[in-house]
Order: C-alpha cells, then structure tokens, then sequence
C-alpha cells in the first residue's frame, strides 16, 4: 500500500481532515509544518488527533524545544552549509528565508512578530533540515500532500523531498473559474507537464467560443471571492465591527493561556506571536479600516475620466503570491515607485487597495505615495467589476495578481514580477529585472491584444489536468467543522462534491507522476 504524508497548517487543517475519506486505498500520516499548533495544543491540532486517531501524526514540537534550548547559544553555519550543499541546487538561503511570514518582518506590517537574529534564523532551519531528512527517510512516503506553500517548513521539507525523489504535491489556483491544478515545486516554477501541453495542444472551437464570450461578459468576476473579503468596498456596520474585534481578542487570550502552560524560556520564541502586539494590530485595523471605508479618507479618489492610466491592484502582504512567487518584489511601495519614473507623459497609475489588506498598512504608505504625482488611490467602489478596473486602463501592472490574467483574457497587455500559473499567454509580459519595466509601458499605449489562441491553450490546459472548485468556500466550511468537533455536524452535499474535486486534482497530480494523464 502506497503511503502519503498530508501537510497540516492552521484552517488548511481541516481541508486535510475532510479530504482524507477519499485516499482510504493509500496509508496516511499527517505532519504539521508550524509547531506553535501542537506545542500549544490549538483546537485544530487537538480535534484532528481525536478524529484520525487511527493515522500517525508527526508533529515539530521536539525541533521547537530544542530550538528553545540552544538557540541563543553561538551556532556553528558550517552544520548548515552541509545541508544546503546536499538539498538547494537552485536557489540561495535569503530567498528561502522569504517564504515565511517570520523571517520577513522587514516587508509586512504584523509586528506581532518580532525581527529575528541570523544565528536563531541559521539555526532553525539547521534543525528543520536535519528533523525532515529523518522523517522522510523513516517514513519513506511515495507522496506529500499540501494545500498551500507559505512558510519555511513546507521549503526546506520540498527541497529534501525533492532530492529523494518523493512528488510534493500542491494545488495550484490558474484564476480562471475556480479550476485548480497540480504543482511540483511550491508554486515557484511551472511544471514541464504543464509547459509540455501548451505547447503542443491545439484547443477545439469549444474553447476559443469560451474566450470569445468571456470577452462579452458585464462580469468576470469569480464569485468565490464573495466568501471572503476581497470584494469588501465599505465598512461594516459598528456592532458587526465591534463583535469581531471581540472574537480575535478572545482567541489572542486563549493563546496567551495556552502560552502560560509553557516554561518561560520558551514564551517568547519568535515562532509565538506577541499577545500585548496582537491585541494593539487588531484594534489598529478596525480604526484603520473604517477610516479608510468612510467619506472622511481623503486619499482615495475618484477616477477620472478619459485619463490614461496603468491599473495596479495591491496584494494581500504577507501571502504566498508575493513571498513565495516573488520574492525579489516584496514589497508593493518599492515597485510603485520604479513605476511611477517610467510612465508617460500625462499618465497616472491607479491603485486599488485588496479588500483583505484594509486596516492592516499603516495610513503614512497611502501618505507617502500620495505624494507622487502621478500616482492616485482610487476609492474601491469606483467600478463594480474587476473587467471595469481594467478595461479603463492602459493595462495592469502586478506582482503576480489575477488581474494580470483576467487583462490578458480581455485582451489587454500587463506585467507581472513573479511566477504564475497564466504567465505564458501572450500580453503577459515577465520582467526578468525591475529595469524593463520602462520597455513595457511605452508599448501599452493602445494595444489590443490578438492573443484569443493562446488563451483557449491555457484553458484546454487547465480543464484537463484540473478541476473546478469553490475553494473559499469549502476552506471556510471545512475549518468550521473540524472545529465543530463537539457538535459533530455532517457536511452538506455541495460541500462533499467540492471536497471529490478538490481531492481529484491530487489524484492528476499521481497520475502525471505515474506517467497516466
């Protein structure tokens, strides 16, 4: 029987718990990849082990306790250069270090972690290596199952994977229509599979129609975005407001009590957020957020019109599209400012703010960038469809963002920074470096795109090797019932039909290994 070792982290956890019914031929282990949820005992953690008691569940709790031992005596880098000579043949330490919120506190606002030294960030990783290499070779799985591929456990276990040649399996979101695909490499790079098929595949007129009327639509939106808070244009009511500022200053307090269980030397590990900071971040961003959703923010505006301008959407900071798919462009005000050099005369760049990441910047980075020129904060309620955002500009420039596929579907030019499942379609313009930004931008004066052929390739693509799902909403409904335990309520139909298709883009990820699909 082949075994399979599924990746747990926070809600993704109940993803897990849920998908599990559907690999019932194969032997199943779990491992969970932060070990703040085991060491403090959260409720994911927990109702996951009373569920599949029957299955094995490795945890990170030994490497966090002797982490907390040793870590603030002198470590030797020479340990760690042996393993970063054997496992990571393509790219450097500092690069690795980016796929984690913790080790990029310079580039994200949630100062709930503090800034951590070379010789404690060194030595963690030392002991991830040497715990994982162990792991893989004890338990000898012929697959690793994952559902995301932020943080610096899921890097350093696929690169020791990747050298004993056992698939690490991810979901991949192509942004068109909920469709999800197998991916090899954490999302870094694409697979030859994928890069094989485009290709050499020549779309039916099914496809090409598809493009055609996605062209014709008053809306593209994906409406899995309404099951969360990306489509958020104005603030919420006060009470509403109130309450969930309540709900995370109670979870912040059952931490700080799973904390105390703890000896003292190992409460302030950098691994465990601050709970003092936490309580001051989460009151930041209800006074933050209905500030800038209320008529008294000045700095975002209306659009105006017939006025030339590049769209840029910001992006969720920190998240696995810029930490993980970018990691030389982490941070957004950086790029904006290279951009807002290069635009022509008479230009602006329109920047929408992402509906999740209101409340969390401070109000000096909408100050700061205000102040140049050509740059405006457009009020999110401008236009209500991402196809108006974008067919009223010259085009989109983005880090990785789904707007820079859905101008290509529409076909309008854009410039992305990092990789993307859609990077091949052609508009879709990849800076090698920040220098070309320039380049690009001279030539979006009025070009429509001819690229309907190389759009229906994408799509013949992604419908072949992936299946549709409403992956918000079974993330959310997932974690809700795992941490439901107690009232035990089975799952609804839909949610079970997503949770098979959803299942079933593992089940191509096997099947391109084993060379069937």
């Amino acid at each position: 029987m082949k075994k399979i070792i599924w990746i747990c982290k926070e809600s993704f956890t109940g993803l897990v718990n849920s998908c599990l019914s559907e690999f019932q031929n194969y032997e199943n282990e779990a491992l969970f990849i932060h070990p703040t949820e085991s060491v403090l005992h959260d409720k994911t953690y927990v109702n996951f082990k009373k569920i599949n008691s029957e299955i094995i569940v490795h945890d990170l709790n030994s490497v966090f306790y002797e982490f907390g031992d040793n870590s603030k005596n002198k470590f030797d880098y020479n340990l760690l250069q042996k393993y970063l000579n054997k496992y990571s043949d393509f790219f450097g330490l500092d690069e690795l270090l980016m796929s984690s919120q913790i080790f990029t506190t310079p580039y994200h606002n949630r100062f709930y972690f503090k800034d951590i030294s070379d010789n404690e960030k060194y030595y963690w990783i030392y002991l991830l290596f040497n715990y994982f290499e162990k792991l893989l070779i004890n338990s000898k799985p012929d697959f690793i199952f994952d559902f995301d591929n932020s943080e610096i456990g899921r890097s350093v276990l696929w690169l020791v994977s990747k050298k004993l040649n056992i698939p690490y399996i991810t979901i991949e979101h192509t942004r068109y229509d909920g469709y999800l695909i197998p991916n090899f490499s954490l999302g870094r790079r694409n697979d030859g599979f994928l890069l094989d098929h485009l290709q050499s595949v020549k779309p039916c007129k099914e496809i090409i129609e598809l493009i055609k009327n996605f062209r014709l639509k008053d809306k593209i939106v994906n409406p899995d975005f309404y099951n969360n808070k990306t489509l958020k244009v104005k603030n919420n009511n006060l009470f509403s407001d109130i309450k969930k500022l309540l709900n995370n200053l109670l979870v912040v307090y059952k931490k700080y009590r799973r904390k105390l269980q703890l000896k003292k030397k190992y409460r302030s590990l950098p691994f465990i957020a601050s709970s003092y900071k936490s309580v001051i971040f989460f009151v930041k961003i209800i006074f933050r957020e209905r500030f800038l959703l209320s008529s008294r923010n000045s700095y975002f505006k209306s659009p105006k019109r017939n006025q030339k301008n590049i769209y840029f959407p910001l992006h969720l900071i920190p998240e696995s599209s810029t930490l993980i798919k970018a990691p030389f462009y982490p941070s957004e005000d950086e790029i904006i400012k290279r951009l807002s050099k290069v635009m022509p005369l008479g230009w602006k760049i329109y920047i929408k703010e992402h509906g999740a990441m209101i409340g969390e910047r401070p109000i000096k980075f909408y100050k700061e960038l205000s102040r140049l020129s050509n740059v405006e904060f457009i009020k999110l309620n401008a236009f209500n469809d991402p196809k108006d955002w974008i067919t009223n500009s010259e085009g989109v420039v983005t880090i990785t963002g789904t707007s820079a596929f859905e101008a290509a579907m529409l076909g309008i030019p854009s410039i992305i920074l990092g990789n993307t499942s859609f990077e091949t379609i052609e508009g879709i313009y990849k800076l090698n470096t920040i220098d070309e930004l320039g380049g690009y931008i001279q030539k979006f004066n009025g070009l429509k795109l001819e690229n309907t052929m190389s759009c229906s390739k994408y799509i013949d693509t992604i419908k072949k090797y992936g299946s549709k799902v409403g992956f918000t909403n079974i993330h959310n409904k997932c974690y809700q019932h795992l941490l439901d335990l107690e009232n035990n309520n089975e799952i609804n139909e839909l949610v079970k039909s997503d949770i098979i298709n959803l299942s079933s883009v593992f089940k191509s990820g096997i099947k391109i290994v084993e060379n069937k699909l």
